[in-house]
């Protein structure tokens, strides 16, 4: 390899690869003072590190077969480049690392979100760092015009290799000194991998190891003991309770359960959402795709994004502006709507359970709904079995789907999207199908996906943001897509009130529940500045709300709840009865189930007036004391709290059950989902 190769081939990688690095302080959202703090000068090492290496290997490759020693320079910085850019790129859209499981298991759903990964990509610092790719290409043109040139010798690749091995320890150490916990500023993606491999994880991560371990042994001998500890959760009153310890699992009721709403209690609750106390009730269960609360509950943006929607639900909803979800990496909208639809914790730090587990044995809301006599239904403007949905919920409960293949055949004149049918037809054509199914006289049950929030997220006509908005949302530190979000959520705003409308007239407006809620949290951020546990809750909080025609009198329910809560609480206003494995609570007889999200190293939890955040740097949560009367989502400063070790070994020890029962499919024991 030539000396003006190796130079060459170093310098690209040095100048993107620090690109890269300030990209990601920018997605992080701090400065370069705090950026210091969080390890980015052992980012920087580690930088510079693999560039050396790379360099070294082509170099030692060179000395041994000369032709081969640019393709390997090629292939090694291309390789370094490509999941660099990745990284830097899934953090941007879904605020974690991106791990070698995601890769392999959505490397496909790439052609279908590609217009997504353009967008996303677009970003200044990613879109150099992709132009400079084929900069590598120049060491072969280099390499083939000038073979004549002496090459650089073994020795030479020896000491680059050496300098990087240094330049790693030093980052090692530096980080040691600098962060106490997980900082992808302070990381290099290929270093993790390596040093997850090899064991060497933050003290949380390695603590949640060995849950794990210690977890699989005991559902080797006994398969209920991942359900023992989520029944344990779904058991716990945090406001009369202490907080359950491991000895108390083996006391722990059984996690499968029959449904046994009382009918008394049905009729109350019918009564209180003005819906007929006897009969059947058709429900719905509308997500929201990427709709989170921050713009629906925000004092100044909710009335200029959302007031047509706000309106409505002022006048026919019962609403809960505090709920959450637990959606962790890639495949939020499965990982809601399984958790949603099956009251139940996600597959925390493994792919989701529609895309890897779907012959898991639980028992969904659909298909409880189908065992009472419903018929169920799927409705959506997006691909029917795009991360796999089909087949995960026809084999649970979901008898009929209605996906993009067949509303092309429904004439719009909305403004085409890249992401798929558009919400306002895809809305209206749902009211006509769910009408048409009711007319033998049996209860409907459809599961209603919107999709035109969907990223990439381009302005459109139907949705005008305020001029005065619309200048706010582009100035920093706003998103370049913030401004696209805002229109398409006016856009999504114009197209609910229509559908409620065409529902409360159809024959079955009167005996029609309607959940309304958002699949997942986003990221994008906003003009307005937010604190970094603030990011943590952007991601997590979701509009939620019961909606009626004839609500006798619609409110605001200040309790915390959780979208596992939705299953249950519908499952007693319907009088639904059936064999489930469910974790969450009725909703409207109090506090819902707590918040857990588990993702890379870090956990976030919420209970009781206690909120607590493993921001990046840090190896364990900080907790802070939330008073009835504040918002986490809303307020940058809040006053720190002691941690309680013992709440946070536990809310961990519920995350790696979760994981278990999922991947192990000990949710409903063999045996035990045979008698449902």
């Amino acid at each position: 390899m030539s000396r003006r190769a190796a130079v060459m081939c170093l310098t690209v990688l040095l100048i993107a690869l620090a690109l890269l690095r300030a990209q990601l302080i920018v997605e992080v959202g701090v400065g370069v003072r705090q950026a210091l703090t969080l390890g980015l000068m052992s980012g920087v090492l580690l930088d510079i590190a693999v560039a050396l290496a790379v360099v070294g290997v082509a170099i030692c490759v060179g000395s041994l077969l000369p032709r081969l020693a640019p393709y390997a320079a090629i292939a090694l910085g291309g390789g370094v480049l490509i999941l660099t850019i990745a990284n830097v790129a899934y953090f941007s859209y879904f605020d974690a690392r991106l791990e070698p499981w995601v890769i392999r298991t959505h490397l496909r759903d790439l052609i279908v979100v590609r217009e997504s990964a353009r967008s996303i990509l677009g970003a200044p610092a990613l879109l150099a760092c992709v132009i400079a790719l084929p900069l590598l290409f120049l060491t072969v043109k280099s390499v083939r015009r000038r073979a004549n040139v002496p090459v650089v010798s073994a020795s030479a690749g020896v000491l680059l290799l050496t300098a990087a091995l240094a330049a790693g320890c030093g980052a090692t150490v530096l980080k040691q000194r600098t962060v106490d916990g997980a900082s992808i500023l302070a990381e290099q993606v290929f270093v993790v991998w390596g040093e997850d491999a090899l064991g060497r994880l933050p003290h949380e991560a390695s603590r949640r190891r060995e849950m794990e371990e210690a977890l699989r042994g005991s559902a080797a001998i006994d398969p209920l003991a991942p359900g023992r500890v989520l029944a344990t959760w779904r058991d716990w009153d945090p406001a009369t309770r202490p907080v359950p310890a491991s000895r108390d699992f083996a006391a722990a009721g059984p996690l499968v359960r029959n449904l046994a709403p009382d009918a008394q209690h049905t009729r109350a609750l019918r009564a209180r959402l003005g819906l007929p106390e006897e009969g059947p009730i058709h429900v719905i269960v509308l997500f929201l795709e990427s709709v989170r609360a921050f713009e629906m509950e925000h004092p100044a943006l909710g009335p200029l994004v959302f007031p047509r929607t706000r309106a409505l639900l002022a006048r026919h909803a019962l609403r809960f502006p505090t709920a959450y979800s637990s959606t962790p990496d890639v495949g939020k909208t499965v990982q809601g709507q399984f958790a949603t639809l099956c009251s139940l914790l996600p597959n925390f730090g493994g792919a989701p359970a529609y895309t890897s587990h779907p012959y898991l044995r639980v028992a969904s809301l659909a298909d409880v709904a189908r065992q009472n006599g419903y018929h169920t239904l799927w409705i959506s403007g997006s691909l029917e079995n795009f991360q796999n949905k089909r087949v995960f919920e026809s084999l649970h409960g979901t008898e009929r789907f209605f996906g993009a293949d067949y509303l092309q055949g429904v004439p719009h004149t909305e403004t085409s999207l890249d992401c798929g049918y558009p919400d306002g037809p895809m809305l209206q054509e749902a009211v006509r199908l769910i009408t048409r199914q009711a007319q033998d006289g049996r209860p409907v049950f459809a599961n209603i996906l919107t999709l035109s929030t969907h990223h990439p997220v381009t302005e459109i006509a139907e949705g005008p943001v305020p001029a005065a908005l619309r200048a706010a949302a582009s100035q920093r530190p706003a998103q370049k897509d913030y401004p696209g979000y805002l229109s398409r959520l006016r856009y999504l705003d114009e197209s609910l009130a229509p559908f409620f409308d065409a529902l409360f007239d159809s024959p079955i407006g009167d005996r029609t529940l309607v959940v309304v809620l958002g699949d997942h949290g986003q990221r994008y951020k906003s003009h307005l500045a937010v604190a970094q546990h603030q990011v943590a809750e952007l991601m997590a909080r979701i509009p939620f709300a019961f909606v009626t025609k004839n609500i006798p009198a619609a409110g605001v329910i200040s309790h915390r709840v959780h979208q596992v809560d939705v299953a249950p609480t519908v499952a007693d206003i319907v009088g639904l009865h059936g064999r489930v494995a469910w974790i969450g609570r009725n909703a409207l007889d109090g506090p819902g189930s707590p918040w857990v999200i588990a993702e890379n190293e870090r956990l976030h939890y919420r209970v009781g007036n206690r909120a607590c955040y493993t921001l990046q740097g840090d190896d364990e949560p900080r907790c802070y004391r939330i008073d009835d009367s504040t918002d986490p989502m809303l307020t940058p400063d809040l006053p720190r709290t002691t941690p309680d070790p013992a709440e946070m070994q536990f809310f961990q020890s519920v995350a790696v059950a979760a994981r278990q029962a999922i991947t192990l499919n000990l949710v409903m024991p063999a045996e035990i989902h045979a008698r449902k």
